[in-house]
């Protein structure tokens, strides 16, 4: 396992050094990064390096929002950190990607028996990850929304807010 680790990283850092011309450039540099990140994850798990695997799923997860192996090892990770909370969370990431995956489903029942949660609230919380509409943090500017003066919240200092 040695040799895979130390080759991955190698490769790793030989691709810091790449430079980003065009589109196709960034596809291949994205797709490079990504399988070499989710590649070194699974030798650091087989090293049961946790941490180590956390940081590079979350690394392959601001290429790739939707990767459900990266989601996988790094609940995995979470899991063996003791950290079944953001287990779950992961695990309802990838549910919501790919809701048929059975082994998916197994993790995310063991991660659920782990925290007690009832199947009911399991369902509840997953029914909230697969609305798109409840982001956290995301406004929605078209509502419009007023300060105690009546001012428009939705607009920058001193300059028209065209929704208003």
């Amino acid at each position: 396992m040695g040799l895979a680790l130390a080759k991955y990283s190698l490769a790793l850092k030989i691709l810091s050094f790449v430079t980003v011309c065009n589109d196709e450039d960034k596809s291949v540099f994205s797709s490079l990064a990504v399988a070499l990140n989710l590649n070194l994850g699974a030798c650091y798990v087989k090293e049961k390096n946790f941490d180590k695997v956390g940081q590079l799923c979350s690394t392959v997860l601001c290429y790739d929002t939707s990767n459900v192996k990266a989601y996988f090892r790094r609940a995995v990770a979470a899991l063996e950190l003791n950290k079944p909370d953001l287990a779950f969370m992961d695990l309802a990431q990838e549910i919501r990607i790919d809701p048929t995956n059975r082994e998916f489903q197994q993790k995310l029942n063991e991660v659920t028996s782990l925290l007690g949660w009832s199947p009911d609230f399991v369902n509840e919380a997953l029914a909230v990850t697969r609305e798109d509409k409840m982001c956290i943090g995301v406004k929605d500017v078209t509502k419009k929304e007023k300060d105690v003066a009546g001012k428009s919240l939705n607009s920058e200092e001193g300059k028209a807010n065209p929704i208003d």
